[in-house]
């Protein structure tokens, strides 16, 4: 991508208008042009490992720049970031993927299942408590730890047990969790590599493994 796309955001963050926006629309549209592209090439060779994703048309991962500001004290009009999630279902449905961010001084992918609904959060806490071991040699992976090195966020997690589930389970820890996510920051540089896309899925190949158990937790069972 070219640096100008930095530009556009470190700028955007002082001017959060329309007027502005407006103003500068054809260097919004050029970077939101070079993100698609960045994205593309990286389904193509993240889609070698995750085939699932293989025949994502990257203009349906990427978010929109419009903020909804209808129950938010900021109203800001404009997200002064681009991203974009790979899932199966479509960045509208919320199923485990992939997720990439691009934002001055904060760029970083993450993968997993970010706040998922009640019956999905019962059927993933089900899958892990029933398989556990099969859970934790996935986060105890080589390839995992030395790529997303901070492991599995408990950033967010209940302060009890979820109903259901007692303190001496061995897996209380993971159960308690509201979302089922791993992240690692980015420089902002590698977005300016020519092998930005290579580099970015070669990260998220470690993922796969967990967002495989993810999916096959909220699978419907067989009849």
């Amino acid at each position: 991508m070219h640096p100008q796309a930095f530009v556009f955001f470190k700028k955007l963050k002082k001017n959060n208008n329309r007027e502005w926006f407006h103003q500068n629309k054809a260097l919004y549209d050029k970077t939101k042009e070079e993100f698609t592209t960045l994205i593309s090439s990286v389904i193509k060779y993240l889609g070698k490992n995750d085939v699932q994703i293989a025949s994502l048309q990257p203009q349906k991962t990427i978010f929109r720049i419009y903020r909804d500001v209808r129950f938010s004290k900021d109203k800001t009009p404009y997200k002064t970031h681009i991203s974009a999630y790979l899932n199966r279902e479509g960045k509208n449905i919320n199923t485990p993927g992939y997720y990439i961010h691009l934002e001055p001084d904060n760029c970083f992918i993450s993968a997993g299942l970010y706040y998922p609904d009640t019956a999905q959060l019962k059927m993933v806490r089900q899958e892990i408590d029933y398989n556990l071991k099969d859970f934790a040699k996935i986060l105890s992976s080589r390839k995992l730890k030395q790529t997303f090195t901070d492991g599995l966020s408990f950033d967010d997690s209940l302060s009890r047990p979820p109903k259901g589930y007692s303190y001496d389970n061995p897996a209380i820890e993971y159960l308690k969790l509201k979302s089922i996510i791993i992240t690692r920051d980015l420089d902002a540089h590698l977005f300016l590599e020519k092998d930005a896309p290579k580099i970015i899925a070669g990260y998220l190949n470690a993922a796969t493994p967990l967002i495989r158990f993810l999916q096959e937790a909220l699978s419907e069972p067989e009849t």
